[in-house]
């Protein structure tokens, strides 16, 4: 990825925040069909995603009358892991990936930054105070943190894009574990403090002396 597409890379950022990781790859952009502007690809890799039925959003018009670069968008249709794992096999990069963390794609990216594969963003991410608040050690779920937000290898690659509007929302999510109320009363535990596996733990153990 040269300068060009990095500074536009750089201020996507803070327009493409979906739910998950992105980070920057060492290849994929290039002229578009005219020849002369440059294409910013994105991999959208969210299995059975699939975009608008134009090439054109209002978000992606935006971006390309602000920075003159034209942007694609890469969908997919199948297991995140091997799209991973392909991508990376066959060199066929995008210049920027979004997807999710909770399996073993996160691991196939860890291993490409490992290999020299991703762009390191750490200077330029000190340059977006948003950006930088995005991925602080409190605002990160400690275990993606520890794994790869925080840093590989001691440079930094990847973004956090889970944005949430307020405080409440951070708890607030589709995946996880559901507790009934008055379960959860009678063991004197709000499972709204259960935030770590040490605390999850100690709630099973109340539990099941309780119960």
């Amino acid at each position: 990825m040269g300068k060009l597409h990095l500074k536009a890379a750089c201020s996507l950022m803070g327009v493409i925040m979906l739910t998950g990781l992105l980070y920057g790859c060492g290849g994929g952009g290039g002229a578009s069909g005219d020849g002369k502007t440059p294409t910013l690809t994105i991999l959208n890799n969210w299995n059975g995603s699939t975009g608008p039925d134009t090439d054109t959003t209002p978000v992606t018009q935006a971006i390309e009358e602000k920075t003159g670069i034209k942007i694609k968008i890469d969908y997919t249709k199948g297991s995140e892991v091997e799209k991973v794992n392909t991508i990376f096999a066959t060199q066929d990069l995008p210049d920027i990936y979004t997807g999710p963390a909770w399996g073993g794609e996160l691991d196939g990216i860890i291993k490409a930054a490992k290999e020299g594969q991703l762009v390191d963003l750490t200077d330029k991410i000190d340059k977006y105070p948003n950006l930088a608040k995005a991925i602080a050690k409190e605002n990160v779920p400690p275990a993606l943190y520890e794994k790869g937000i925080g840093g590989i290898d001691g440079k930094k690659y990847l973004m956090y894009q889970n944005q949430p509007a307020t405080g409440k929302d951070v708890n607030d999510w589709l995946y996880g574990f559901y507790v009934r109320k008055d379960i959860a009363d009678k063991v004197g535990v709000d499972p709204q403090s259960v935030k770590t596996k040490e605390d999850l733990y100690e709630f099973l153990k109340k539990s099941r002396m309780r119960i």
